[in-house]
């Protein structure tokens, strides 16, 4: 087996011809994951708090 070929013989033959269902390019990616969408909502809301606060700090007279 070759360098390139460790990681392809899950999927068949190891032929990389220009059929890429066998990678499922054709499928939906999957379920949503709201608790890492809703970390990534309330992190860059804390980081904009951050940034707020920071920005007032040094602009105050």
């Amino acid at each position: 087996m070759s360098g390139g070929d460790q990681g392809h013989e899950e999927h068949g033959d190891g032929s990389h011809g220009d059929s890429h269902d066998a990678h499922g390019h054709g499928e939906a990616l999957g379920p949503i994951d709201l608790r890492a969408w809703g970390a990534l909502i309330v992190g860059s809301a804390a980081g904009l708090l951050v940034a707020a606060a920071i920005y007032l700090s040094t602009t105050a007279a």
